[in-house]
């Protein structure tokens, strides 16, 4: 995959993640053949002490 964060861009390789601050304008796209199986979201809440994770498959 694909991953563009401002105005930066990369390659985005099968298990690498890549962090992203919630305020940054960011893409992630899949330009090859395999499918895109999931994404995962850890998102930090102040009021509890691990945050929340959300996972999409």
């Amino acid at each position: 995959g694909r991953i563009q964060v401002g105005n930066l861009s990369g390659a985005l390789a099968a298990n690498q993640y890549q962090y992203i601050p919630a305020t940054y304008a960011h893409q992630i796209s899949n330009p090859g053949f395999e499918p895109l199986t999931y994404l995962s979201f850890i998102i930090t809440d102040p009021f509890t002490q691990h945050g929340t994770e959300l996972v999409k498959e």
